[in-house]
């Protein structure tokens, strides 16, 4: 090989490495995106473990969830997972479901997506299950504004919409389709 065709062959090879490293580089913004940081979330939490007080000094209800994000313009938090413990004056209530809402400057809990309610303290338990479930603290009053059931160890109810009453205990159900079963009558009987 003659000197002229190396030269031209390390020419041409340096050319196409070049152009081959133009062509693969990243352009700027590729490499750095903004971060896009929201300027209307003012904290998060995780792990939360928000617990509220009633005047007498024992927990009106207990707010766990792995993550809360809070947005300052609309004072709401948004929730995931919320699992709320709530203690009424006449019973005991567990709520679950997989997003949530919690409206600061009223305390009104919403919860949405597969929303439970459980009164776990009773000889009757009773489950409702919901879409949506609003829950009032200061008012002790649930509300279920979407189609719902209430499965108990005596009835299957399904209705429209409903609203409990926790202080009075008056629970109100919305176009109402229920199927009611009691128990057995309980017989004793005694061996001599």
């Amino acid at each position: 090989m003659t000197p002229v065709r190396i030269l031209a062959l390390i020419i041409i090879t340096l050319f196409a490495l070049s152009a081959g490293w133009l062509v693969d580089q990243p352009t700027l913004s590729e490499k750095n995106e903004p971060l896009i940081i929201p300027d209307n979330i003012d904290y998060y939490l995780s792990a939360v473990n928000y617990q509220v007080m009633n005047s007498e000094g024992t927990s009106h209800y207990r707010l766990r969830s792995p993550y809360l994000e809070h947005f300052i313009r609309e004072d709401v938090s948004h929730i995931q997972h919320p699992d709320i413990d709530y203690n009424s004056d006449s019973s005991k209530w567990v709520m679950r479901s997989v997003k949530g809402l919690l409206q600061h400057q009223s305390e009104i809990l919403e919860l949405n997506q597969q929303a439970v309610v459980f009164r776990i303290d009773s000889d009757q338990p009773v489950k409702l299950a919901s879409e949506k479930i609003i829950l009032i603290p200061d008012a002790d009053l649930i509300k279920l504004p979407e189609p719902l059931t209430l499965t108990s160890n005596e009835l299957f109810l399904e209705a429209d919409s409903a609203q409990m009453d926790l202080k009075t205990n008056l629970y109100q159900f919305q176009q109402v389709r229920a199927t009611y079963q009691p128990k057995p009558a309980r017989t004793d009987q005694r061996l001599n």
